[in-house]
C-alpha cells in the first residue's frame, strides 16, 4: 500500500502523540483505512471520521459491511477509487447525510466520539451520570 500511497503523501500529515488516546488520533485524521473488522473503522465512524475496510487479500467479498457504500475495498483500484471519493470528493454535507444514513442505528447512534467511554463505563459498572453503580 505504501508504495501505490506515494502519489498523495505530499498532502497528507501525520501528526505524532506521544501519549494521546487511539480514539483522540482517529478523530483527529482525515481518513482511516484498516483491515477488515477490525474495530478502528467502526471508532472512526463513531467520532465522525472517514474510513475504509481494506480487503487487500480479496477473502470477504459479499461480506455485511459491502452493503455500506464506498467502505469495503476489495483490491487496490477500490483503494484508490474510495480514498480519493472520501478525501476530495464527499462534501461534509454528504458525508453527514451517509453517516446518518448508513452508521448510525446500524454501527454507533450517537457519531460522538464517545462510544469507547461509554463501552468502558458500561464494563466497569460506572454511570458517571448518575454517580451510582449500575448493576
Amino acid at each position: 500500500i505504501r508504495d501505490g500511497l506515494r502519489d498523495w503523501s505530499s498532502e497528507c500529515a501525520l501528526p505524532i502523540y506521544v501519549y494521546a488516546d487511539p480514539t483522540e488520533c482517529i478523530a483527529a485524521s482525515d481518513l482511516v483505512i484498516s483491515a477488515p473488522f477490525t474495530s478502528s473503522c467502526i471508532e472512526a465512524f463513531g467520532a465522525g471520521t472517514k474510513a475504509i475496510y481494506y480487503d487487500a487479500t480479496h477473502k470477504f467479498p459479499g461480506c455485511y459491511y459491502d452493503r455500506i457504500p464506498k467502505f469495503v475495498a476489495h483490491n487496490y483500484g477500490e483503494l484508490q477509487e474510495y480514498v480519493d471519493y472520501w478525501l476530495y470528493e464527499n462534501t461534509p454535507e454528504e458525508f453527514e447525510a451517509f453517516l446518518n444514513t448508513y452508521i448510525k442505528k446500524e454501527l454507533e447512534e450517537n457519531v460522538d466520539g464517545k462510544a469507547i467511554t461509554r463501552f468502558r463505563e458500561k464494563l466497569s459498572g460506572v454511570n458517571k451520570t448518575s454517580h451510582f453503580w449500575v448493576r
